[in-house]
């Protein structure tokens, strides 16, 4: 299967201005909202990224990437995310988000969050099915991040399956039960860069190559985007399925935005 086969949302973190969605076969695009200040333009992993730094929030206000509802909801989220910080906070576990959707990052409020947890130094997957009710696996096999260093996180949506799943930097899936289903009430949205409406959950660190699956991505896909550390660009490594002409004339657009 191809790289672009389910690929619905490309978020290259490298366009001035808003940030469009280039994947081939977009759904419902995101244009990134910037609500306070536009997250600086910077070398990334993958071309350029977006460095994220306190209080800087960047969200849409358009449509959910997985729609909330009763399952089996099956999907990927990948991204690069580089932090400069993984300290605790007053409010204790600091979730710095990469994406999420709904309310807050709490339990009875959100629809599922894809962050680092600053007190155990891991990145974790947390989905919401019902309300206060929510399920979460950590990468524990990966172990612990490095700051300033690039890592490449996957969170697995399994509803056919019943689990979540989660792999940082290749890393074997870590696991935990899911009914497949996410709580369908709160704000509507998806945010990149804080986990919630308050200042003490955004991103410290940078960000590049956020791209959204309506399937769930094979091991053997997870190693083709990791490249060994390298990454890859999903358009052009992806072939067949989305790409092809249309995914050439999207990078084509890109460059001429570059130049």
């Amino acid at each position: 299967m191809a790289l672009t086969d389910g690929l619905t949302h490309l978020f290259s973190m490298e366009v001035g201005g808003s940030e469009t969605n280039i994947s081939p076969t977009p759904i419902a695009p995101l244009s990134l909202v910037l609500s306070i200040t536009e997250p600086a333009i910077i070398v990334g992993k993958v071309g350029n990224g977006r460095d994220f730094v306190d209080k800087n929030r960047t969200m849409s206000d358009i449509a959910f990437i997985f729609p909330p509802g009763v399952g089996p909801t099956d999907g990927t989220i990948a991204a690069w995310v580089r932090y400069d910080s993984l300290n605790g906070s007053s409010f204790g576990r600091r979730e710095q988000c990469i994406l999420m959707t709904g309310s807050a990052a709490v339990d009875n409020l959100i629809h599922y969050v894809l962050a680092a947890d600053g007190t155990t130094d891991r990145m974790f997957l947390r989905v919401n099915p019902t309300s206060q009710v929510a399920v979460e696996v950590q990468s524990t096999t990966f172990g612990t991040l490095t700051v300033g260093q690039w890592h490449f996180v996957v969170a697995l949506f399994d509803g056919t399956g019943g689990t979540i799943g989660i792999s940082v930097d290749n890393s074997a899936v870590d696991t935990v039960a899911w009914d497949g289903s996410i709580f369908t009430s709160g704000t509507p949205g998806t945010v990149f860069g804080i986990a919630n409406n308050f200042a003490s959950y955004e991103t410290l660190g940078d960000m590049d190559e956020v791209a959204v699956w309506n399937r769930v991505i094979t091991g053997a896909e997870i190693s083709q985007l990791w490249n060994g550390g390298a990454g890859v660009d999903i358009l052009t490594a992806g072939g067949g399925g989305g790409g092809g002409a249309g995914a050439t004339f999207i990078l084509a657009q890109r460059r001429r935005r570059r130049t």
